[in-house]
């Protein structure tokens, strides 16, 4: 039940593409279309989440060196 509230909840997102839920002729969505869209969204935001730790790693030395100047 949680998982679809939140695939409920990722279509509601502002600035999200929606999330084609696939429907098959009995009216449920394609859990592997949808898994893969989760996935992807997911895999997106580990790629992100790396970035920015990498950006505050490189601002944290700058800030050491220039803190030893």
């Amino acid at each position: 039940m949680k998982i679809v509230e939140h695939r409920n909840h990722l279509n509601m997102e502002p600035g999200l593409p929606a999330v084609s839920t696939g429907q098959s002729s009995g009216g449920q969505p394609s859990a592997s279309l949808v898994d893969d869209q989760l996935s992807s969204k997911l895999s997106d935001v580990l790629n992100t989440n790396i970035t920015l730790s990498s950006a505050n790693t490189g601002l944290m030395t700058l800030h050491h060196i220039l803190s030893a100047i």
